[in-house]
């Protein structure tokens, strides 16, 4: 944007000597003068956004936003020796938000299975037992077992609704799942 600023700069002064020298019209001075003026305002924003980007990466490493975030130092290039492979698969393996949809996948799943099995039958088993022991009376031991069974017959298509469902959501977490593999490896290979 510095760049920018000077270079327009130095056309307005070309500009302005052609214009003493009769080369050029009064509209090509006009137009020199703009691209200055939209110069400083682009060179204004720069120097906004880089005093916002040092003033959030100040506060990414734990400073507070106004102390200087400046590195010690030289950043330098390392080259790295390792194939595109092992990295793409040590960064697939080290990120938390792949994990969380790979765990997802496995809930959906379940919850496929469980949207399937509603058209299944149900079984019940259900039992009590009861001690009572109190100083006027005898003990009294009481029991009972019970045993149900339901058919769904017609629901409504709701256990088809439901199994859609989950099947469409399985789906949207496996594509999901491949759009963030690909991002990942794209970063991977960016860096």
């Amino acid at each position: 944007a510095e760049r920018a600023r000077e270079q327009s700069e130095r056309r307005l002064d070309i500009v302005q000597k052609r214009l003493d020298a009769g080369v050029v019209t009064r509209l090509d001075l006009l137009r020199a003068e703009v691209a200055l003026a939209n110069a400083d305002a682009q060179l204004i924003r720069a120097r906004n956004a880089w005093e916002l980007a040092r003033r959030a990466f100040a506060l990414a490493i734990g400073l507070q936003p106004s102390e200087d975030a400046a590195p010690d130092g030289a950043f330098e290039y390392t080259p790295t020796d390792e194939p595109l492979a092992d990295l793409v698969a040590a960064a697939l393996e080290s990120r938390p938000e792949l994990r969380e949809l790979n765990e997802r996948e496995i809930a959906t799943d379940h919850l496929a299975r469980i949207a399937k099995a509603g058209n299944k039958p149900n079984v019940a088993l259900t039992g009590t037992y009861t001690w009572n022991d109190t100083e006027k009376q005898d003990p009294q031991k009481t029991w009972s077992v019970g045993a149900g069974v339901t058919f769904p017959i017609f629901d409504g298509f709701a256990t088809r609704g439901q199994r859609r469902q989950a099947e469409s959501a399985q789906r949207q977490v496996a594509l999901n799942i491949e759009s963030l593999r690909r991002g990942i490896s794209l970063e991977v290979q960016q860096a």
